[in-house]
């Protein structure tokens, strides 16, 4: 198919900005090429040069009026596009050029970006400049990353502590998940609500759980008022996805905060069920000696961890046995009273 002048011209445009060519475009520029042109993915120069980086293409369309707040159908501008590329290269150069020349960090995911990135100044600045801080939830861009300090001051801006993605999970989430101790207590300070769940049912103990490692950075009480019984949407409590994951400290953790054994997930399973078919023997037997009905056990298993059952049931002997003193101790005292 046969191009006009004039597209032929916006082809090159795009073409020049794409491989960096300052020559080019000012060729094309000169030949009348349309300045906003945009590709079919709604890309135009100017977006191509904040992407691709490149300051001296990108001061030649500033300089000659191209439009810096354009959207593409992925929701990014010139802007966001530049701080991709934060802290190398020409980045910080592409990003004041743009910022000096009127482009708005209110009208894309810049400051979600910023704040994702830890780059404190130019969340700052485009808090500054009117940027909402709600859009695109930069307070959970913050959180994913701990960045403390720029959560303080989106939230001293006014930010939704709250916010959540689609899937449902909020700063407080991914912060607990990432093991950001400072992060979490200073959401909960903000007044985030730790009893939010994800699409998946699941609360911020099953995110703890499931960030491995990062649950021993939280004291007990952290999780204090959260329900350890807590059934996501197959069934599974936190205890099981610390048996499913064979984290046996956790599963000691969390059964000395009282999650109970017996629950059953969607397809029947306990979580001693769900241990000896995964093979996780340490937590079967961690299950085992905090009173995990043992029913479920294969003839094998049975055998194998037969010294287990016996050692837990000398336990509830025992403890039977000096609660029993202890009342008699209790009634002879009354008695002799």
């Amino acid at each position: 198919m046969t191009q006009t002048p004039d597209e032929k011209w916006n082809n090159r445009l795009i073409k020049a900005a794409d491989t960096q060519n300052p020559a080019a475009l000012r060729q094309a520029l000169e030949n009348n090429a349309d300045i906003n042109t945009k590709t079919a993915d709604g890309f135009t120069a100017v977006i191509i040069a904040a992407f691709t980086n490149h300051y001296e293409t990108l001061e030649i369309l500033v300089t000659e009026g191209a439009e810096l707040n354009h959207v593409t159908m992925r929701g990014n501008t010139a802007l966001s596009l530049a701080l991709h590329h934060m802290p190398h290269g020409d980045a910080q150069k592409c990003l004041d050029l743009l910022l000096e020349a009127g482009a708005d960090p209110g009208c894309d995911k810049s400051l979600a970006i910023a704040a994702g990135k830890g780059l404190t100044e130019y969340v700052t600045r485009f808090i500054a400049a009117g940027a909402d801080v709600d859009n695109h939830a930069p307070v959970i861009s913050a959180a994913i990353n701990g960045h403390n300090d720029i959560l303080r001051i989106l939230i001293a801006a006014g930010a939704d502590v709250n916010a959540s993605y689609e899937n449902g999970e909020t700063a407080l989430s991914y912060a607990v998940m990432n093991g950001y101790t400072d992060c979490a207590d200073i959401l909960i300070a903000a007044g985030a609500d730790s009893h939010i769940r994800n699409d998946r049912d699941e609360t911020i103990l099953h995110r703890a759980v499931q960030g491995g490692e990062n649950f021993k950075k939280f004291s007990a009480d952290f999780f204090a008022e959260i329900d350890k019984d807590v059934q996501n949407r197959y069934g599974k409590t936190a205890l099981m996805e610390a048996v499913h994951r064979g984290y046996d400290d956790t599963v000691v953790l969390l059964l000395e905060a009282g999650a109970k054994t017996e629950i059953s997930d969607n397809s029947g399973q306990t979580a001693l069920a769900m241990a000896q078919q995964l093979g996780h023997d340490d937590c079967i037997r961690t299950l085992i000696a905090y009173g995990a009905d043992t029913s479920s056990l294969s003839g094998d298993n049975k055998e194998k961890f037969a010294k287990d059952v016996a050692a837990y049931q000398k336990k509830i002997k025992q403890a039977a046995r000096r609660k029993r003193q202890q009342i008699l101790r209790r009634y002879n005292r009354g008695r002799k009273n």
